[in-house]
């Protein structure tokens, strides 16, 4: 909880950072991918598409590990 606050309370750096940043973070036998992405490159139409992209991403994960 206190790095995702800490995370959300970070600005961005348009002219020295990117629009997107990433941390994936394990929390007793989960992990947790926390993505804070700048407005100008994420709207509401776009957290659809970004789940839908990241649950295929997780079966093929899956489906892998299983092999």
């Amino acid at each position: 909880e206190q790095l995702v606050a800490s995370d959300a309370s970070t600005g961005f750096d348009l002219f020295a950072d990117g629009v997107l940043r990433c941390v994936l973070v394990q929390v007793d036998d989960r992990h947790l991918l926390l993505i804070n992405v700048h407005h100008v490159a994420f709207d509401g139409a776009s957290t659809g598409v970004l789940l839908e992209e990241l649950g295929v991403l997780c079966g093929a994960e899956r489906g892998a590990a299983d092999a």
